[in-house]
């Protein structure tokens, strides 16, 4: 993976390689306010990593299933940094990133591509079209 700063010129990106198989999905998340900007990327082995840019990818997935991502997306929410993976075995998976913490929904639409808005609102797009679920974020993590 490389990465340009949107802050600064530097002539060559930061690299770095934190699959061996090829990657599924990728979404980015800036927090302006502590200065921090973390890439989430999933790949053919079902293994999704974090990395905040100023540090090396962490050693060991968050999490990793028989199954592929083919989504992902991350927002600042109201109840905490939030990152939403849609899989291929009609899955949706919610992190909330400081706890730890996981919720599995079922995932009722093929999906290609995610949104995830700081309100809650989870935008699926697929095959079938695009579909728009609000999520209660503080029933959720309650």
């Amino acid at each position: 993976m490389h990465l340009w700063s949107l802050a600064e010129y530097r002539p060559m990106p930061q690299s770095c390689r934190p699959h061996t198989a090829p990657v599924t999905a990728v979404t980015c998340l800036r927090l302006p306010e502590e200065d921090l900007s973390f890439v989430i990327s999933a790949a053919f082995d079902g293994s999704i990593r974090l990395w905040e840019t100023s540090q090396e990818p962490m050693e060991e997935p968050v999490d990793q299933r028989p199954a592929l991502v083919t989504a992902l997306a991350a927002a600042e929410t109201s109840v905490g940094l939030l990152l939403a993976a849609a899989w291929n075995d009609a899955e949706l998976h919610l992190w909330h990133l400081t706890s730890g913490r996981l919720q599995t929904l079922p995932l009722l639409y093929r999906c290609n591509a995610l949104t995830l808005s700081s309100t809650g609102q989870l935008t699926i797009g697929g095959p079938d079209g695009l579909h728009g679920i609000r999520l209660d974020l503080d029933r959720l993590w309650d």
